[in-house]
């Protein structure tokens, strides 16, 4: 009887492996239709296919007299499959970062594959930009996929003329969003990180000093707590053409103040890490003027960031 308890302890084993197994595989399968409910189409088509390429190998062995694994079909749909899914998640993110600026994202997602040839295109594999030739001529490249979406969202929701469309066309709504999601004190954004990871992640994107950028937010918001930061997302104290800017989500403040900073910083080559760049970098944000930097914005700012650097705020836990 004792030889037996191994089989029996195996078989148990097997036993619970199973369902384990059909319950990974469901989920496997749930997340793939929710993604896209088109890649059943994509599969047919891939399938209406494996009969000729069965045919091809055979002749292939029949020439040969070789008897050959059917390798060729299972590299075709793997191959095919990845690139598809390739593609939707690069559709999910256009389409994330549209609806936090209130766009139409079908209309997005639309002028994205325009510009890019469907994501084949050879200047935007080089660049990761989503523009046209000007477009990639005066921002250069970015370091990821998702940074040159980023860009392109914001981007067009500022200029749609630029992409060949208008605001009304691609708008979808003109509301603001408040974010009241507000624990403890900690402000949490829809997808679950923290404001301040939210805000790392963005600047993370384009190489921007989160924690002096970080700093800067806090001052002007009175630590997100002012009205135009609660009520209009404008975390930054920036203006527009009209006063002060307005922003539809908290996460579109975020994207606008970190690529705001990012444009000063780079256009006058200021180095916000040193104390002689962010002198200079203070008087284009604070008053319009190189010439005029502000002495008490920075010292904030500074408090601010030691606060900031004593605590850990960004790691996503």
């Amino acid at each position: 009887m004792e030889k037996n308890k191994p089989k029996l302890h195996l078989r148990k084993q097997f036993i619970i492996a199973i369902p384990i197994f059909l319950l990974i595989s469901f989920i496997s399968i749930v997340v793939v239709i929710v993604n896209n409910r088109s890649y059943a189409a994509e599969v047919e088509k891939v399938e209406e296919t494996e009969p000729l390429v069965q045919e091809l190998v055979q002749e292939e062995k029949e020439k040969t007299g070789e008897s050959k694994p059917n390798l060729l079909n299972n590299n075709e749909y793997f191959n095919n499959y990845n690139k598809f899914m390739n593609n939707v998640q690069k559709d999910n993110t256009i389409v994330y970062y549209a609806s936090k600026f209130k766009l139409k994202e079908d209309k997005i997602l639309e002028i994205a594959k325009k510009y890019t040839n469907d994501y084949t295109n050879e200047e935007y594999l080089r660049t990761n930009v989503i523009g046209s030739a000007s477009t990639i001529a005066n921002t250069g490249k970015f370091a990821s996929f998702e940074a040159g979406v980023v860009y392109f969202v914001r981007d067009i929701y500022r200029n749609p003329s630029k992409y060949g469309t208008t605001s009304k066309a691609i708008v979808a709504s003109t509301d603001i969003e408040k974010n009241n999601n507000i624990v403890k004190g900690t402000i949490y954004m829809s997808n679950g990180l923290t404001f301040e990871q939210y805000y790392g992640k963005i600047a993370d994107l384009f190489g921007i000093d989160k924690s002096i950028a970080l700093a800067m937010v806090y001052h002007e918001s009175g630590n997100m707590k002012s009205g135009l930061a609660r009520n209009q997302n404008n975390i930054g104290g920036m203006k527009g053409g009209g006063g002060w800017a307005s922003y539809p989500t908290l996460e579109a403040g975020i994207i606008c103040h970190v690529l705001t900073v990012k444009s000063i910083s780079e256009k006058n080559g200021f180095d916000i890490t040193d104390p002689d760049g962010i002198y200079k970098f203070s008087g284009i944000y604070v008053r319009g003027n190189v010439n005029s930097p502000s002495a008490d914005w920075v010292s904030k700012v500074s408090w601010y960031k030691e606060k900031i650097d004593s605590k850990d705020v960004f790691t996503i836990k």
